[in-house]
């Protein structure tokens, strides 16, 4: 039974690359529905800005996240 849990399922590569296209994807979602969200309460000035500044925040940090991937692929190759 153990030996079954421990068998791999997807290469390394293919591991790496969906996780990468997962963030980078779900960054794109979360910046379009987040604007799209935005647009349609009726906020004030100051909570609109604030609210767009989240959202590009969290947007940024997935992309960041998608990019530093490769890293770890190099890093866990190494090792």
């Amino acid at each position: 039974m153990f030996e079954l849990m421990k068998r791999k399922l997807t290469s390394n590569n293919f591991d790496y690359l969906f996780a990468q296209s997962a963030t980078l994807l779900g960054s794109i979602v979360i910046c379009i529905v987040g604007l799209y969200a935005l647009i349609r309460l009726d906020l004030s000035e100051p909570e609109t800005f604030l609210g767009i500044l989240l959202v590009l925040a969290v947007t940024l940090l997935g992309i960041i996240c998608g990019l530093l991937i490769p890293i770890v692929e190099q890093y866990d190759a190494e090792s």
